[in-house]
């Protein structure tokens, strides 16, 4: 089982301790930080790395979308939204959320949003090990001093 460690950010305390309640009944998340406004998140964002954010929309000062904004699409965890307001959910899923919950947080809805993570996760470490099993194939090759490619290209279905 891999461990997603999760960031929430909320600005409303009840909210934050209610989520944290919830997901202790899935082991697979680890709740490595809170944060109570964007600022806080970006903080924590830069030093823990958190795989996952359940991220509140409407906060003072800044949005869930101002949060969005200022990370880097490369290295953005994924992202589910937790609001009280369904007319978010357009633009939630145009910033590429993986989920859009509406508060109070359904047990049911909670479990769908982590299963939709889990597979993210999943995918993101095939790919990952993929890549570096060809890296390493790659650099054996050159190593070895039979070829000399800067570029290794695999066969796909069009090249066969």
């Amino acid at each position: 089982m891999t461990i997603i460690n999760t960031l929430i950010v909320d600005d409303e305390p009840a909210a934050i301790e209610g989520l944290r309640l919830r997901l202790d009944a899935f082991p697979q998340i680890r709740v490595i930080g809170e944060a109570n406004s964007v600022a806080e998140a970006i903080t924590l964002i830069n030093v823990q790395m958190p795989d996952l954010i359940f991220l509140d929309i409407e906060m003072p000062e800044q949005s869930g979308f101002d949060l969005i904004r200022q990370l880097q699409p490369e290295l953005c965890p994924a992202i589910v939204f937790v609001t009280a307001f369904h007319q978010h959910a357009v633009k939630a899923f145009e910033v590429r959320a993986l989920d859009y919950l509406l508060k109070p947080v359904k047990m049911e809805r909670l479990a769908e949003a982590i299963t939709r993570v889990c597979e993210l996760t999943t995918s993101r470490a095939d790919k990952a090990q993929l890549l570096s099993a060809v890296a390493d194939i790659a650099k054996e090759v050159q190593d070895a001093g039979a070829v000399s490619y800067t570029h290794l290209t695999l066969p796909t279905i069009y090249s066969v």
